[in-house]
């Protein structure tokens, strides 16, 4: 409700992903793949609580796979986040087909970066 009064929301004025909104709901089809999985609600971006939660259960994967929208913003951010988490100890993968961004050339930049961190986007 308070999202523009944000940081967030100062440096990126578009209301989005209200809770309880269309926006803001996992699509029936993806809902159903994640019935019994971890859901992490955040308030912004990155999640500490899903760093944290990587970082307390690093030696339990050997891969965590990353997808979602932003690109460039949320999904870059949670993926160097978690390669923070584990370090050495899992490989980090973003789902280009899964994800996407409404500036294209920055989605692009991001994956290249998200390459020179030694985080996979396949």
């Amino acid at each position: 409700e308070n999202y523009m009064s944000t940081v967030e929301g100062e440096k990126l004025p578009v209301s989005h992903c209200i809770k309880g909104s269309d926006g803001w709901k996992i699509r029936p089809r993806v809902a159903e793949l994640i019935d019994d999985s971890l859901v992490f609600q955040k308030g912004t971006f990155p999640s500490l609580e899903l760093a944290n939660f990587i970082h307390e259960h690093k030696n339990e994967y050997e891969e965590i796979w990353l997808c979602g929208l932003v690109s460039d913003i949320c999904v870059f951010s949670n993926a160097v986040m978690a390669k923070a988490a584990v370090s050495d100890t899992c490989h980090i993968k973003v789902i280009k087909s899964a994800t996407s961004s409404f500036d294209l050339e920055m989605q692009e930049r991001s994956f290249i970066m998200l390459k020179n961190l030694h985080i996979d986007v396949i």
